[in-house]
């Protein structure tokens, strides 16, 4: 209940009483729920991809690795070849 008599004449206080307003408050409660789930997806999907990209940066690392160790024994081989022909002459 309200203790004042007058209110000022450009004070708009929002009244729940109407069914429109019930019916706005609901509508920008269903969009604010259906923002939050929409946010939670996106940042699930985020993490997800996140994820796939802290795997894949892995997996890169580890193929690199793998291409020097063969290029280390290629070079290796090469050397034991030439080493081979010269013991050959």
């Amino acid at each position: 209940m309200c203790t004042y008599r007058h209110h000022p004449k450009d004070l708009h206080l929002p009244t729940f009483k109407s069914p429109d307003r019930h019916g706005t408050v609901r509508k920008i409660s269903e969009e604010n729920q259906s923002l939050r789930e929409q946010l939670r997806e996106a940042t699930d999907k985020q993490h997800q991809e996140m994820s796939r990209a802290i795997d894949l940066k892995e997996k890169n690392e580890y193929l690199r690795s793998k291409i020097h160790e063969a290029k280390i024994e290629a070079f290796n081989l090469r050397h034991l070849n030439n080493k081979l022909k010269e013991n050959k002459l």
